[in-house]
């Protein structure tokens, strides 16, 4: 596996894993994030990517896929299917693949 391939695993590892681990992630970054958006997209992209107008954070997390990296590749965006929203959380790496940090972006 390519160090870009683990980055992106890892990543989307680290926002999935946040809500189970309740850490400070979710708390400061991701839990925002889902509120933001899902009142912001209309209900009838979360009823066909879930089923549901009112998705569960769980059920909204699920969602998360790889977007892009920076030019760098030691940050890596993540967001929705379709382009719903500008906006991504971004995951941050050192060189030992390590994260040091995530923080919502546009």
């Amino acid at each position: 596996m390519s160090q870009i391939e683990l980055r992106k695993q890892l990543g989307l590892q680290a926002i999935k894993g946040s809500y189970e681990a309740e850490n400070a992630y979710w708390v400061d970054v991701v839990r925002p994030f889902i509120i933001a958006r899902k009142t912001e997209i209309p209900g009838s992209y979360w009823e066909n990517e879930t089923g549901t107008t009112n998705p569960s954070n769980s059920d909204i997390l699920e969602l998360f896929m790889f977007k892009t990296y920076g030019n760098n590749e030691l940050s890596f965006d993540y967001t929705f299917p379709a382009n719903v929203t500008p906006y991504v959380i971004r995951v941050t790496f050192n060189t030992s693949d390590q994260i040091t940090g995530m923080v919502s972006a546009s």
